[in-house]
């Protein structure tokens, strides 16, 4: 059998002279086929090397991403926490308020019945990542808070529409703190601070400087202005309306029996009189001729932790 061959021609630049080189059919089949597997194998390492940078530049993206959600989180979080501390202040002054007004207390209960359990971020679609669920989480607190908020705006209303009602009353209803001090020991039973043993301390106690204005914590008129066993200087007020008030260990009095006296009026200075271990004020409330714990009828309170 003739073999069939294969003549390859080399043409270089005009004026040199020709080569020739003649293969074989089977050595030109091998050249061939080694050719496209090399072409083959070039393709497949860009095909893999590329591929290998879009799935890097799509992982950064996401990272990126991710980056951004967990700090938008965060950042909402802290908004609510915030926002949760405002809450509770303003629900606890509503409390007060609602004592002043004669209005029933808001329990927890009541508060948190429009806020719903709602869904719980990983059983949302569309939010399966780690770092959306926290976004989702902040999210959904958001939402449960400003459902509070929308109650709280609703029982503000209608406290203010009994206050706007009873406006006369509420100017003899104590509801200021006498002086401007802190309060260092509260209403109830404690052990006397002079000779020791139990008793039941029917005021608080507001640490003060020496000579701090006492104020008149609502209108009314003055009762007693003088020197009392126990309680030294010391102003009692009829606020009517079966609420009254007394202020102890003052060091000078400013008021006389009979006087009447408006909410805020100066009345006494802060001293050390009676039984007392140092400056301050004893301030006293009593409705229908029993005493209550004060704090109860003070709005605003800075107290001594």
């Amino acid at each position: 059998m003739f073999k069939k061959y294969f003549t390859i021609v080399f043409i270089p630049h005009a004026g040199q002279e020709t080569h020739t080189l003649r293969v074989s059919q089977g050595v030109a089949a091998v050249v061939l086929a080694a050719i496209g597997l090399g072409v083959l194998g070039l393709f497949s390492f860009a095909g893999g090397y590329f591929g290998k940078m879009v799935d890097q530049t799509a992982l950064a993206t996401l990272k990126a991403e991710n980056a951004v959600l967990k700090a938008r989180a965060a950042a909402t979080e802290t908004v609510v926490y915030t926002l949760r501390g405002e809450l509770d202040r303003l629900a606890e002054f509503e409390t007060k308020v609602r004592i002043l007004a004669d209005l029933s207390p808001v329990d927890g209960s009541q508060r948190k019945a429009g806020v719903g359990g709602g869904t719980k971020p990983d059983e949302l679609t569309g939010f399966k990542t780690d770092a959306a669920k926290p976004m989702m989480k902040a999210s959904l607190d958001a939402d449960a808070l400003l459902r509070e908020v929308a109650f709280e705006r609703s029982s503000i209303a209608e406290v203010a529409a009994v206050l706007e009602k009873r406006k006369e009353v509420l100017a003899h209803i104590p509801s200021i703190q006498p002086v401007g001090g802190w309060v260092l020991s509260d209403y109830g039973w404690r052990r006397d601070p002079v000779f020791g043993g139990s008793e039941f301390h029917k005021g608080v106690d507001i640490i003060a400087q020496p000579g701090t204005p006492i104020a008149a914590a609502a209108d009314g008129e003055v009762t007693f202005a003088g020197g009392k066993s126990g309680y030294g200087l010391c102003v009692e007020i009829n606020h009517g309306y079966g609420y009254e008030t007394r202020y102890a260990h003052c060091s000078f009095i400013e008021v006389n029996a009979g006087d009447k006296v408006r909410r805020g009026q100066v009345i006494a200075l802060v001293g050390a009189t009676g039984k007392t271990t140092g400056p301050h004020l004893h301030y006293e409330v009593q409705v229908a001729g029993q005493t209550v714990n004060p704090i109860e009828y003070i709005l605003s309170l800075r107290r001594f932790d």
